[in-house]
């Protein structure tokens, strides 16, 4: 049996509409799923049912041979998912494979297990980042290789499915990854200049905290949540004693190192659910959602203690610095947001009346 030029082109048609859904697809994937795991889970779970739905309608030949885009599917999984993408996804098309049975059943498993290899390979040889159109085309080369699983074949079955069907068998697979791999890399190269773009706006390029606006819109939303649940929150102000004569005596860039080590001070005594910003200067605004006041008083106090405790050395000269601390909370329903920055700021007052380095509470009424 030979193949025609049409029946290749109607062939690579056919997987040009799938790699088609499966870039919208992925698109949606990087901008909805969640990040820890369950991205890499949702793509593995993508390309092994595209490789499913290639395998559902392929080209056969006579020696019960499917040609589709299982390798295509198999080898980008790990490039654009990671390992547990490609592993979800050569299990699926594995499975769906030795299902369908026929002669070639067990030489098709072994091309997906070898195509997700070389994938994960190529992978890791980027370090996780995205392909250029250099390293696809090295990658569709390599995956070229695959046709070495035809050695499983009886030596008369491998050597008559080389000559009729090693043409479409290649063409599928360096086009296909070719094209399905330099749409996905755009996508994802979108994508991350988007997340790029989203950090700038929302982050403090000093401290690398949340900047004031991001701090207000969640501040203002976490707020309402915990009002319409009748759960607790605190807030706290934390302030750089004596800053302006840090930055008159040893300068600015100084003033920036004293504030970007008592940022990562605050950032590691809080949790991860909490909101830690630059609120302007050298303050330093936390929103602890379900924490009461008295809990938020005492991570006020590991943070007072942590910077109190540590010295910069700036121009030959260990420098000591302290902060002062204003806490507030909402311990009842119907306290909102302003109310509670207010006592908090109201309390920072306080702290800095009474000699600073101290932490002074206030609840918000």
């Amino acid at each position: 049996m030979s193949y025609a030029p049409s029946e290749i082109f109607l062939s690579l048609l056919h997987n040009a509409g799938l790699m088609a859904l499966v870039v919208m697809a992925y698109s949606t994937l990087v901008r909805h799923a969640p990040k820890l795991g369950g991205r890499s889970v949702m793509i593995g779970l993508l390309f092994g049912l595209a490789g499913v739905l290639s395998m559902a309608d392929p080209i056969r030949t006579p020696e019960g041979v499917q040609l589709d885009s299982r390798t295509v599917m198999a080898a980008l999984a790990a490039p654009f998912g990671g390992l547990v993408a490609a592993v979800i996804a050569a299990c699926i098309m594995g499975i769906f494979r030795m299902i369908q049975g026929g002669a070639g059943a067990v030489t098709g498993l072994a091309a997906i297990a070898m195509a997700s290899t070389i994938g994960y390979v190529f992978h890791r040889i980027w370090k996780g980042r995205t392909p250029n159109a250099e390293q696809l085309l090295v990658l569709s080369l390599a995956i070229c290789s695959v046709l070495a699983c035809l050695a499983l074949l009886p030596r008369q079955t491998a050597v008559s499915v080389v000559q009729t069907a090693a043409i479409p068998l290649v063409t599928n697979a360096v086009l296909g990854i070719l094209l399905l791999g330099a749409f996905l890399a755009r996508e994802d190269r979108h994508f991350r200049r988007e997340e790029e773009l989203q950090t700038e706006a929302s982050t403090d390029a000093l401290t690398a905290l949340a900047n004031r606006r991001t701090f207000d819109r969640l501040a203002y939303r976490i707020s309402e949540s915990a009002r319409a649940k009748g759960s607790p929150f605190a807030m706290l102000l934390v302030d750089v004693d004596r800053f302006k004569s840090i930055n008159d005596r040893f300068g600015h860039l100084a003033g920036d190192r004293v504030l970007a080590s008592i940022a990562a001070i605050v950032k590691a005594e809080t949790r991860q659910t909490d909101i830690v910003a630059r609120y302007g200067g050298e303050e330093i605004a936390v929103l602890m959602p379900a924490t009461s006041l008295r809990v938020a008083e005492r991570v006020a106090e590991r943070i007072r203690q942590s910077v109190a405790g540590q010295s910069l050395a700036v121009e030959g000269t260990d420098l000591e610095v302290t902060v002062s601390i204003g806490v507030s909370g909402a311990d009842k329903a119907g306290v909102v947001f302003p109310t509670v920055f207010k006592a908090a700021d109201d309390a920072l007052y306080d702290a800095k009346n009474n000699g600073r380095n101290r932490v002074e509470l206030r609840r918000a009424a």
